[in-house]
C-alpha cells in the first residue's frame, strides 16, 4: 500500500466522519425542535397535558397541569405519573391507559376530586411501525359545566311540576266545591244532634284540608323531594310551596 493510497483512505474516513457528525448534529436539532414543537402543542390547550410512555413516566407537561399537580414543571419530569396523582385517580388513569395501549383507541372518562369534577381523554401516539409508544393526557375542569347542568335540570323539573300542579288543582278544584256543595246541603237538613254530625265534621275537616293542599300546589315555586316507598322521592309539597297555610 503506497503513502498516496493511505492519504486517500484517510481523507475518506474523515470525510465520512464529518458527515456522520453532520447527521447526528441534524439529528440532535431535529429532536430538539421535535421537543419545543410538542412542548407547543401541549401549551397551545387551557386543558391540563401530560406527556408519559408506556410505562407511565412523565416525558412533558404543560403550565395549565403543572399548576394543577401543585409541582414544578423540572421535579415532575420522568416521574412515573402514578406517583404525582391522588392513589384512587392514579389507579383509574393506570386502567385507561393499559386499554390505550391494549385497544390503540383514545378514552374518555370522568372522575372527581377535592369537589371537582374534571373529564379525561387519553390519547395514543404511534412510532412508526404502527405501536403505541407515548400517551397525552388531557384533564379539563367540568365543574361549573356540571353544576349549570344541574340547574338546567332542576329548572326543567320545576317547570313540569308546575304544569302538573296547575292541572291538578284545576282538576280538583270542581269536585272539591261539588262536595262541599253537598257538605253544606247535608249540614242544613239535619239537626245538631245528629248521629251523623260527627261524620259530616270529619268531611268538612277533610274538605279543608284538600282547600289548603291546592292552594300550596298553587304556590310551588321550588322543586324540593322527599323519600317516599321502596326508595322513590316525590315532591315536598311543604317545602316546595311559598305559603305553610
Amino acid at each position: 500500500m503506497t503513502l498516496k493510497t493511505d492519504r486517500n483512505t484517510l481523507k475518506r474516513k474523515i470525510k465520512e466522519l464529518e458527515q456522520a457528525l453532520d447527521q447526528c448534529r441534524q439529528s440532535q436539532k431535529s429532536a430538539g425542535e421535535a421537543e419545543e414543537t410538542a412542548r407547543a402543542l401541549l401549551n397551545a390547550t387551557l386543558e391540563s397535558a401530560i406527556l408519559i410512555n408506556r410505562k407511565g413516566s412523565i416525558l412533558a407537561v404543560n403550565e395549565a397541569a403543572v399548576c394543577s399537580l401543585g409541582k414544578l414543571n423540572a421535579n415532575i419530569i420522568r416521574m412515573n405519573i402514578e406517583d404525582v396523582l391522588p392513589r384512587d385517580i392514579a389507579i383509574q388513569i393506570k386502567q385507561k391507559v393499559d386499554a390505550v395501549i391494549r385497544t390503540g383507541d383514545p378514552i374518555r372518562f370522568e372522575n372527581a376530586r377535592d369537589g371537582l369534577s374534571y373529564t379525561n381523554t387519553v390519547y395514543p401516539i404511534y412510532d412508526r411501525s404502527g405501536n403505541v409508544e407515548k400517551l397525552a393526557i388531557y384533564t379539563m375542569d367540568i365543574t361549573e359545566q356540571k353544576q349549570a347542568e344541574k340547574e338546567r335540570l332542576k329548572k326543567e323539573k320545576l317547570l313540569g311540576v308546575l304544569e302538573m300542579a296547575g292541572a291538578a288543582c284545576h282538576e280538583l278544584n270542581q269536585p272539591l266545591q261539588i262536595v262541599s256543595g253537598y257538605y253544606e246541603l247535608f249540614l242544613n237538613e239535619i239537626p245538631e244532634d245528629h248521629p251523623l254530625i260527627e261524620n259530616l265534621n270529619i268531611i268538612r275537616d277533610q274538605i279543608e284540608r284538600m282547600a289548603r293542599i291546592t292552594k300550596k300546589i298553587m304556590k310551588i315555586t321550588k322543586y324540593r323531594t322527599k323519600p317516599y316507598i321502596k326508595g322513590s322521592m316525590i315532591i315536598d309539597i311543604d317545602k316546595s310551596s311559598d305559603t305553610h297555610a
